[in-house]
């Protein structure tokens, strides 16, 4: 029981990690959006992990937490199942990417012609200027 209790909670916290980086972008892969930029991902995904091992490795946390201690394969397949959760998202990405695409496009068209609206009503109206 401990042992499932432990694979369960560990592909849980790896899918977490993995989801954080796949849900940068909703049209860019997991594998593009590790170029981007923020200081705060690794060490957020360093805490992570790091809390984690100290929960598996460390006996009071494990005993804590009910979990048991699992050798080093056990611990790569709970990162291949976090990272299996994640792939249907991913795939969604790929197939969905024109979809998505055209959407910003419209939205970023209408958006600024409702601002160019609003802009020369203020400007008619507040100013008397334009």
């Amino acid at each position: 029981e401990e042992f499932v209790r432990t694979i369960i909670f560990a592909s849980l916290i790896f899918s977490n990690i993995f989801l954080t980086l796949s849900y940068r972008s909703l049209t860019k892969s997991l594998i593009s959006t590790l170029r981007y930029k923020n200081r705060l991902i690794p060490m957020i995904i360093a805490l992570a992990a790091g809390l984690l091992f100290s929960i598996i490795m460390i006996e009071p946390m494990r005993e804590m937490f009910g979990l048991a201690l699992i050798a080093l394969k056990e611990l790569l397949l709970t990162v291949m199942m976090g990272l299996c959760t994640v792939s249907w998202f991913e795939l969604t990405k790929i197939y969905n990417r024109p979809t998505i695409n055209k959407i910003l496009e419209t939205f970023n068209r209408q958006t600024l012609l409702i601002f160019e609206i609003i802009k020369s009503i203020i400007c008619k109206s507040v100013f008397r200027m334009c």
